[in-house]
């Protein structure tokens, strides 16, 4: 009997240690932090791509005729800015020998007059630096959502001399920035 008293006890202690294991549980937490870039579609298009203006004066103004399209042709919604790259004889400013001023406006009807339009049509005068593409009569920057279209006018204050009369190019560069 004191055999089984012994192993009665001993099962007891057993039983109350498993318990108190149980009801002593510690835990543990873990982070996990999960990182996602989304892949966005940033594409536009303009057409045409190309303005051929001719024979023009020196000491006049002469807008494109008729409108370029710019389409959101991405995913999502788009901001723009334009920028001269650079030009193969003259300078950008006000106009001078050897020194013109272009414009651009985003807007369904050309411009009623350059002249009066807000300044933040005119292009930088230093080549490469980007400002808003903005629309003639309030500056609001040009924002398409994906597949919207807008129309692109462009205005050149020819210079008022000019030292040879040879063929200006004069490179524009229009980016489409995600919001």
């Amino acid at each position: 009997m004191k055999t089984l008293s012994k192993l009665l006890m001993v099962l007891a202690v057993v039983g109350l240690v498993g318990v108190a294991n149980v009801w002593g549980v510690e835990t543990s937490t873990q982070t996990v932090t999960i990182t996602v870039t989304p892949v966005v579609t940033t594409a536009f298009t303009i057409d045409p791509a190309t303005i051929a203006l001719g024979n023009v004066d020196v000491g006049i103004s002469t807008g494109n005729v008729s409108a370029l399209e710019i389409e959101n042709t991405g995913g999502i919604t788009l901001t723009f800015e334009k920028t001269v790259m650079s030009m193969t004889n003259w300078t950008l400013g006000a106009p001078a020998k050897d020194v013109c001023k272009l414009q651009a406006a985003a807007q369904e009807n050309v411009p009623s007059d350059w002249s009066t339009a807000i300044s933040s049509v005119t292009f930088s005068t230093s080549l490469t630096v980007y400002n808003d593409l903005t629309d003639d009569t309030n500056g609001t920057q040009l924002s398409l959502d994906s597949t919207g279209t807008e129309n692109l006018w462009f205005n050149l204050d020819m210079p008022t001399d000019v030292s040879a009369a040879v063929e200006e190019t004069i490179t524009v560069r229009i980016k489409g920035t995600s919001q």
